[in-house]
């Protein structure tokens, strides 16, 4: 099989940017399996070109051309990270853990009792999922670099659902009725459950943000070293 060299491989890199692929390492996915293509083309016909060799693999690919190859890769990262984050979720609800979690629900629920009026509850909350949103745009800012890999981005797009919870927080809070049953408020007990939820999601999303970080860097210290290859 005929092997490319570095100019022929940037030839092909700047094929596939033309065609709209957006992140780098879909790019180099692609680039992966562009490259493999032509090389056996190229192998089994020396009488081919590098250029129609590219055409006639970009063809191979049907009337969607690379996209379709791209959605594959994109759909195969968000399966990755979804399972990595409910991995992490569901972490916390091992055996080791469940002294914390009840210790730390019965903080948050005699502290919601304390406090006791639920506009100062959903007042608290707002301010928090603001916090947590801050964090959030000061970080995208900080690791924009990284904004330009597919692992990065979805990675860190559990964050966007943070405002869900003040929603359900908001509709507890204010349209539910007051119910006690057995000596403990049931709107407080749901509060205490959804704020341990909104922990325990926010911390499976900083660790799951983390991991694609360090999988984006790792390919960019990769891809550094095959350009100047």
């Amino acid at each position: 099989m005929k092997q490319l060299d570095k100019t022929q491989i940037d030839y092909i890199k700047n094929y596939i940017l033309k065609k709209g692929i957006r992140y780098v390492d879909v790019q180099m996915e692609i680039l992966d399996h562009v490259a493999s293509a032509v090389e056996e083309k190229m192998g089994s016909n020396e009488s081919l070109t590098l250029d129609q060799a590219l055409k006639e693999v970009h063809q191979s690919f049907g009337i969607f051309g690379f996209s379709s190859l791209e959605d594959a890769i994109v759909n195969g990262m968000n399966k990755k990270y979804n399972s990595i984050f409910w991995a992490n979720f569901r972490s916390f609800f091992d055996f080791k853990y469940l002294t914390l979690l009840l210790l730390t629900g019965i903080l948050f629920y005699k502290l919601i009792n304390f406090v006791g009026n639920s506009d100062v509850v959903l007042t608290i909350t707002l301010i928090l999922i603001l916090a947590l949103t801050g964090f959030v745009i000061i970080s995208n800012l900080l690791n924009r670099t990284y904004n330009k890999f597919l692992a990065f981005r979805v990675s860190a797009s559990y964050f966007g659902f943070i405002g869900s919870f003040f929603l359900i927080f908001k509709m507890i809070l204010k349209d539910m009725p007051n119910i006690e049953y057995l000596g403990i408020n049931i709107n407080v007990f749901l509060i205490t459950i959804l704020m341990l939820a909104l922990a325990i999601y926010v911390i499976s999303g900083v660790k799951t943000a983390r991991l694609g970080k360090r999988e984006s860097r790792l390919l960019m210290e990769k891809y550094a070293i095959l350009d100047q290859a």
